[in-house]
């Protein structure tokens, strides 16, 4: 078409005919113009469909999260639950004894109130749509306002537990702990040496001296205030748990309502 155009402007030119050279050459830019609106429409179409493609994906792949993230909540409130039930197990002892009586039991719970967990955030795709600009491909501007601020808030719940097992178990917990009961954390260079069928005990640890631990420790809590302190720790990391894990149930409601958002996107 381009072609025939070409050949009779330059026919009309020749012939001196001025206004139908004219005539053709606007009919040929037109032609040209119309062309390149197609050819772009066309892209813009493809484009589009690509982005629709890409943006299933990603939510897609975001259901997966989602439903990891709930798996994640599930397995830290099973872990608070845990540090919730040591510290119970010492409060207990001590408030239906008028002697409090530290046996293997309490020193297993004692364990337990230096342990902690961290928690994770599972983000991969929304880190992905972040870092990439793709965050403009999620087509419902509702859901994704609600996903910025899902993450947002499951972030800082990340960083309330860390802060909290920081500053409590490692930084204040812990190191009284082993100053109470130093050599139960004690590894010794090979646990050959202390298990022996008749002498076997939890973590390579033997009968004799779990004994030894118990009535030492005992000796130490004997002191009132050696003795408040060991509740006192009891009592905070059991307040730290409940705390937790009415944050983490919090958290999992909210996750749960996403997804179900999501799902009715993908419908």
């Amino acid at each position: 078409m381009i072609k025939f155009f070409r050949h009779t402007r330059f026919k009309l030119m020749n012939q001196n005919k001025t206004t139908k050279y004219l005539k053709y050459a606007v009919g040929e830019i037109i032609l040209v113009v119309i062309g390149i609106l197609i050819a772009l429409q066309i892209n813009n179409w493809n484009t589009e469909k690509d982005n629709r493609k890409k943006e299933q994906l990603y939510l897609n792949t975001l259901k997966v999260d989602l439903k990891n993230q709930i798996q994640e909540i599930e397995t830290q409130i099973t872990a608070e639950k845990r540090f919730c039930s040591d510290s119970k197990t010492i409060l207990k002892a001590f408030n239906e004894n008028e002697t409090f009586i530290f046996d293997a039991s309490l020193l297993e719970a004692a364990n337990g109130l230096q342990d902690r967990r961290t928690f994770k955030t599972v983000n991969p795709t929304y880190t992905e749509l972040i870092n990439t600009g793709d965050m403009k491909l999620i087509g419902n501007a509702a859901f994704k306002n609600s996903l910025v601020v899902f993450y947002q808030d499951i972030e800082r719940t990340k960083e309330v537990i860390k802060l909290n097992n920081s500053y409590f178990v490692d930084s204040e917990t812990a190191p009284k702990l082993r100053t109470l009961i130093p050599s139960y954390w004690e590894k010794p260079e090979s646990y050959a040496n202390y298990m022996t069928d008749d002498m076997a005990y939890e973590g390579g640890i033997s009968k004799h001296k779990m004994t030894a631990l118990i009535s030492t420790t005992q000796e130490k809590l004997k002191d009132k205030g050696t003795l408040m302190e060991f509740i006192n720790m009891a009592t905070t990391r059991y307040d730290y748990g409940w705390f937790h894990i009415q944050l983490l149930l919090s958290k999992k409601r909210e996750t749960q309502k996403l997804l179900d958002e999501l799902n009715n996107l993908t419908e």
